[in-house]
């Protein structure tokens, strides 16, 4: 997307009246054959800032090229100047409402609530980052263009930094991890798929920008755990998510038991394997309050993985297979208890817990299922309703 398509969606979103008719008459002068004309008339809607977008957004769709040409180049001046002009009033004024204009402010401030930290939190990072959220309203395709370029160049400094004999980049801000968090949490969002970068790569920024670290503080900066706990639910990459399992994991962070119920919840996700292990994870970090939603994944057939067996066939594990193993384990049963288990063989090492819950064979299904219904039908182990 190049800068004036970018201008050109953008700028309608900063301010929407129509323009005035005298600044309609300067932008028409950008295009005078008098080289003073052309540089006064310019030099007045500099002057003019915010008021002078909408005539400059329409003059960008000019067909005199010199006019659409000039609109181009004074129309970044304008919108940095009118966005460092909202930046200071949302931080100077932390008490009053939230500024219009800021491209992402309210979606931000839903998430983190609105308070001083917060505030200035957004305006740190739309400072830094300013073209990635702005394209994120304008064209989310865009912004996963412009975040597949900060990753590598984010990259490329850190080798650079590991090569000279130093250790990495020093992350002594948030703001690049709130960026990740606030922009691929973002549903709209879509990675770039002619990009190059590799999934190695764009994992190690979780490193580079201390993402442990950081969430370890969150007594003292809670907006990036709000931030860390949306994201989870927004982001689609397998990869990324999972990371983000096991720091919950760690963490016990019980607070991420609503943002678990949602991702177990979404049967739109491509990869059910997620949604398999949020329902691991929201066991382990509650009790049986929430029986009721693994009771209700008991009859979800979505294929979470497949693999070979210890007698070489291919083993199928089903939501409903983890669902069970969950929900068996609320009533106090051992994990093997219906004769769930690892598949017996691996490729690999998995650091995932939903490999526990495979069945050997159709028929172990079966008979699982079958004795979780004789056991659910004893009046004694019935759910009580709240």
């Amino acid at each position: 997307m190049n800068t004036a398509v970018l201008l050109l969606a953008l700028a309608p979103l900063i301010q929407p009246s129509p323009p005035d008719p005298r600044l309609t008459e300067l932008v028409r002068q950008l295009g005078h054959r008098d080289f003073k004309t052309r540089e006064a008339a310019a030099s007045e809607l500099v002057k003019v800032g915010a008021g002078a977008i909408p005539a400059l957004n329409m003059g960008l769709k000019d067909i005199d090229p010199e006019i659409a040409g000039r609109c181009g180049r004074i129309l970044p001046k304008v919108l940095s100047e009118n966005r460092n002009r909202l930046l200071r009033q949302l931080t100077d004024n932390p008490g009053n409402p939230l500024p219009e204009g800021l491209a992402g402010l309210k979606r931000f401030i839903a998430i983190t609530g609105d308070n001083k930290g917060s505030r200035q939190l957004y305006a740190a990072m739309m400072t830094e980052h300013h073209a990635i959220i702005e394209a994120m309203e304008a064209d989310p395709k865009s912004a996963g263009r412009l975040w597949v370029q900060f990753c590598q160049s984010t990259n490329d400094r850190w080798w650079s930094e590991k090569l000279s004999g130093r250790d990495g980049l020093n992350a002594s801000t948030p703001v690049p991890l709130a960026l990740l968090f606030f922009l691929r949490g973002d549903k709209r969002f879509t990675d770039d798929p002619e990009s190059q970068i590799s999934s190695f790569d764009k994992n190690r920024l979780f490193e580079i920008f201390d993402f442990h670290g950081w969430l370890k503080k969150a007594d003292v900066l809670p907006e990036i755990k709000k931030l860390f706990l949306a994201w989870m639910e927004g982001e689609r990459q397998t990869g990324f998510l999972w990371r983000g399992f096991l720091t919950i994991d760690v963490q016990k962070m019980k607070e991420a038991v609503p943002s678990l119920l949602k991702i177990a919840a979404e049967k739109d996700r491509k990869e059910a394997s997620s949604r398999a292990w949020a329902l691991c994870l929201l066991v382990k970090l509650s009790d049986k309050q929430h029986l009721k939603d693994v009771e209700s994944y008991l009859t979800d057939e979505s294929v979470v993985s497949q693999t070979l067996g210890s007698n070489g066939k291919t083993l199928t594990l089903q939501f409903r297979d983890v669902a069970l193993g969950m929900a068996i384990q609320l009533h106090g049963f051992e994990q093997n208890a219906f004769g769930h288990g690892p598949p017996g063989y691996s490729s690999g090492i998995t650091i995932s817990p939903v490999s526990n819950y495979y069945f050997q064979n159709d028929k172990a299904r079966d008979a699982a299922f079958a004795k979780w219904k004789e056991f659910i039908s004893k009046p004694e182990n019935k759910r009580q309703e709240p």
